[in-house]
């Protein structure tokens, strides 16, 4: 399961969901629907309620970007992908984040220096 919590949306059911139906299959129908109840309690309580508070509204990442790098990093790296994958993409956006809060700017007021004054765009050559 902990392995599978890596995966959003559907991690945790693929280990909770089969683990209920073989509880109710089994004769023990009250045991499989109190299982059900406190795994996707303790799921709702750390995915929606301890998590965001430990990592931060600045660190969020949509859920098909970390599928991808979980694929990625796995297809890359093996098992250990599993927590390279995500690194990797939470470096990446970082530095892009960097890149457009600090020098974006920067280069722009070079480049702009640069260009003779009136001519903001390149276009067409008027003695054409």
């Amino acid at each position: 399961m902990a392995v599978a919590a890596f995966l959003p949306l559907v991690g945790i059911a693929a280990v909770i969901l089969p683990a209920t139906i073989y509880l109710w299959v089994e004769g023990r129908p009250l045991t499989a629907v109190l299982f059900l109840v406190f795994c996707m309690g303790q799921s709702f309580f750390f995915e929606y309620g301890l998590k965001p508070r430990l990592m931060g509204s600045s660190m969020s990442m949509n859920n098909l970007l970390v599928f991808l790098s979980l694929l990625g990093g796995i297809m890359g790296f093996g098992m250990t992908g599993l927590i390279y994958g995500p690194l990797i993409m939470t470096l990446f956006l970082t530095l892009v984040q960097l890149y457009q809060t600090r020098y974006q700017q920067t280069i722009a007021h070079r480049l702009s220096a640069t260009l003779p004054v009136g001519q903001d765009k390149p276009g067409p050559d008027p003695a054409r």
